[in-house]
């Protein structure tokens, strides 16, 4: 897949997919830089429907990636933002970050629920992010902001995403789980983290082994970005350097299953890896564990496979 091209809006922070850029500039930025186009653009990275726990910043009081998400099911997207070349020390942080980050202790994760709880401090949040941007593109890094335009820029952010996750309040993993079934519990909690890395370029020994992580059952992708000015406007290119073609296809076909009341009812998740597939889920009936259904999914297409104990049909009709 090659490189895609999105405008940036100085108005709501809006990243615009638009045509490759004539006579682009090269722009210098920071890692905050990027970190604030994507707090405050999360569909950039297929997030949009997660819930944030740390969107950059002053670092936490637990190892902390740049940043995190966290959806229905208890997954956990660990995000890492470089400015140069990323190697394979990039992937060591950023694996490192996402084994800490799934078996964090509830309370940390409530932490992180609890500081997007509120409107109010969603709206400084975005806004902060959006103020830095406008600054850092006009050059003036002393431009004067209130907390009245923090809050004016932040509402046009969240009015522009109009997220799910902030029409309901959400403290903690309980109340989570609760807005979305009849437990107090997330069911994948625990799962292998998503990685995400974003950077300029990763060299070819980074890419081969997140390759081999792949095959391993890491979900990890490599993202290169490019920012340039061309004509007055910003513009930052996103280009997918590695993506599993069946990871993130199976987990959005398990969390669209798990929204059906019956299937939460009377099934229970084995585990988000089978021995049959390297990315397939198993499921098995409540009452009969050993019948089981597998499935995996590629961005066109699924696979399901069933597996029932032997006269299970016996006297049922069947």
């Amino acid at each position: 897949m090659g490189i895609e091209w999105f405008r940036f809006s100085l108005k709501d922070g809006g990243l615009e997919k638009a045509k490759a850029p004539t006579e682009p500039k090269p722009l210098h930025w920071i890692e905050r830089d990027l970190e604030n186009f994507l707090a405050i653009n999360p569909n950039f990275l297929d997030v949009a429907d997660h819930l944030p726990l740390r969107l950059g910043g002053i670092r936490g009081t637990v190892t902390s990636p740049d940043q995190a998400y966290i959806d229905e099911l208890g997954r956990i997207v660990v995000i890492e933002v470089k400015r140069i070349i990323a190697g394979l020390g990039t992937i060591a942080q950023v694996i490192s970050y996402a084994d800490h980050w799934r078996l964090l202790p509830p309370g940390e994760i409530d932490n992180g629920l609890r500081r997007f709880s509120s409107a109010q401090r969603m709206a400084d949040e975005f806004g902060r992010s959006l103020s830095e941007l406008r600054s850092w593109a006009s050059g003036d890094s002393n431009a004067e902001t209130t907390g009245e335009l923090l809050t004016s820029l932040g509402n046009a952010v969240i009015h522009r995403l109009n997220p799910e996750w902030m029409r309901g309040t959400v403290t903690s993993i309980k109340s989570f789980a609760q807005q979305h079934g009849d437990t107090d519990q997330l069911p994948c909690t625990g799962a292998p983290a998503r990685i995400i890395a974003v950077a300029p370029g990763f060299s070819d020994k980074c890419i081969e082994f997140a390759k081999q992580l792949a095959q391993r059952m890491v979900a990890i992708v490599l993202v290169r970005v490019d920012i340039v000015k061309s004509r007055g406007d910003i513009y930052v290119g996103r280009e997918l350097v590695h993506r599993d073609p069946d990871c993130e296809p199976t987990w959005r076909t398990l969390r669209r299953a798990w929204h059906e009341k019956s299937i939460r009812n009377y099934f229970v998740i084995n585990g988000w890896a089978d021995a049959l597939n390297r990315e397939s889920f198993s499921l098995s009936a409540r009452e009969t564990p050993d019948a089981r259904i597998w499935f995996c999914a590629g961005e066109s297409k699924g696979w399901v496979w069933t597996v029932v104990p032997s006269g299970w049909h016996k006297g049922n009709g069947g």
